[in-house]
């Protein structure tokens, strides 16, 4: 084998580079497959006052070897005139919260005129960001859902 190395010379490179991904993509998937299982399991554990209008999102972050999930709830605990949407990013193994979001609406208002009541993301340096807008927190939570 190694003789087949050395005459084939750069393609041989790529045989082997092929052959040494296989394995780690075959690992990658098992992992991607558990996390979304884990994923599950620790959605069902969270208690939600509205379930039925609660889902989740899972993804096995390879570069910070997490799990991960996000939550996203719409809940009217107020009046009809009043919604509030809350999102949070955390561990699914360990429960450890990097990312939270909370805002409602206003009977006066425009949904735009409305800042989040809390939105922090827990940068990937350990510092603890303020985002503004549901956006600013759907770009900064990327670095943990890609």
């Amino acid at each position: 084998m190694c003789s087949k190395w050395i005459i084939l010379g750069a393609v041989s490179l790529s045989v082997l580079a092929t052959a040494d991904h296989a394995p780690a993509q075959q690992a990658n998937l098992d992992l991607q497959e558990k996390c979304s299982k884990q994923a599950k399991i620790a959605f069902d554990e969270l208690s939600f006052q509205y379930r039925d209008r609660t889902s989740f999102t899972n993804h096995y972050n390879v570069k910070l070897n997490r799990c991960l999930i996000e939550t996203e709830q719409f809940a009217l605990p107020v009046s009809p005139d009043i919604f509030w949407t809350y999102k949070v990013v955390s561990d699914a193994y360990e429960g450890t919260v990097f990312a939270t979001y909370a805002w409602h609406s206003d009977k006066v208002k425009k949904y735009w005129e409305m800042p989040p009541v809390e939105c922090k993301v827990t940068l990937s340096s350990g510092d603890e960001e303020v985002c503004t807008s549901s956006e600013e927190f759907d770009k900064m939570v990327k670095v943990y859902m890609q």
